[in-house]
């Protein structure tokens, strides 16, 4: 059986299917107080498929092109999945007008929007620009399209959900199920429904979206229960490609393996032989130093006794040789 994410139906999407929960995240983001959902209007591809790859809305209001998004993981291409969205809608716009006439054709301002709330850690705000994807060059880029992300997980943009309502409860459903999630891990499949079915009719009795719960109950435990068999599905290929992979990648690592142990040894190696021949080294200059010492503290004892009067014989006597007594300063009376 074949799954894709990119098809499957979305809370956030269904959500924004409604022009009034258009309307309402419109106005969180912008500082706006629209009241009348008839002002919105909804942007479809031809045939009137979804603009949608994943979670996508588009609509017009007051000629303000928005694409909204929600992204539960990151990605790097927004701004060019972007172009091919603004491309598409933008033809439909000037489907019957002159665009070799004379006269210019006034375009919607566009705008775009992700909302994220995937598990990895991302600032509250950041933005993309198709223009970092371009290849390095020296001049400014003459075509540029910056998408706005919106960190809406909990302790993030906190104004932004309080200002809308259905992003805030969205957001409540969402973090809910993740919870229990976390708390159930390694339930099956069909205990997993049974729970969030749980969580979505607490969301009901708490008035957290309650309206498109009760109206869309079914489609959004759909929506989950493909979810979860995506991701059952998904643990078991990668269970299966890790044991495909381990052979060949034992063979493929084994001279890179090889390498870095060989270099490890070889510091290993050469640390244990520094510090032999380091010991060796200090005893041998210890036993220079002490011969040196030693040679010094009996030319002082010579020199002490010529002091004193000893004739060379006297001092010879005591086991001292001619070349130290001489060494020593002795000169001869003759």
């Amino acid at each position: 059986m074949s799954y894709n994410r990119e098809y499957k139906s979305d809370v956030f999407c269904m959500l924004l299917e409604d022009p009034m929960n258009a309307l309402s995240l419109y106005n969180a983001i912008n500082g706006s107080h629209y009241t009348e959902p008839e002002m919105v209007e909804m942007k479809t591809l031809d045939g009137g498929v979804s603009l949608s790859v994943k979670n996508d809305a588009a609509f017009l209001i007051d000629m303000n092109l928005n694409f909204y998004e929600h992204q539960s993981s990151v990605c790097g291409n927004m701004p060019l999945r972007n172009l091919i969205y603004f491309k598409t809608v933008i033809d439909q716009y000037i489907k019957g007008k002159h665009i070799y006439g004379t006269k210019k054709i006034i375009l919607p301002r566009p705008h775009f929007i992700v909302f994220y709330n995937g598990k990895e850690g991302m600032p509250e705000y950041y933005e993309q620009r198709l223009s970092e994807a371009f290849v390095p060059g020296n001049e400014e880029p003459q075509l540029e399209l910056i998408c706005k992300f919106y960190n809406i997980n909990k302790g993030f943009n906190e104004k932004l959900k309080v200002n809308c309502k259905f992003l805030d409860d969205y957001m409540f459903l969402v973090d809910r199920i993740r919870d229990e999630q976390i708390k159930n891990q390694g339930k099956t499949e069909d205990e997993m429904m049974e729970i969030i079915e749980s969580v979505v009719d607490f969301c009901i009795l708490n008035n957290k979206l309650k309206g498109f719960l009760i109206n869309r109950r079914e489609e959004v435990l759909k929506m989950y229960k493909l979810d979860l068999t995506y991701e059952t599905h998904e643990k078991f290929l990668r269970e299966e490609l890790r044991e495909e992979l381990r052979p060949k990648l034992r063979e493929e690592l084994r001279p890179e393996v090889k390498a870095e142990v060989m270099e490890e040894v070889m510091e290993e190696v050469k640390a244990e032989v520094m510090k032999e021949v380091k010991a060796e080294v200090k005893e041998k200059v210890k036993a220079e130093v002490k011969a040196e010492a030693m040679m010094e503290a009996r030319a002082d004892i010579i020199r002490n006794l010529l002091d004193h009067k000893l004739t060379k014989e006297q001092i010879l006597e005591f086991g001292y040789t001619k070349e130290e007594i001489d060494a020593a300063g002795f000169v001869s009376e003759n």
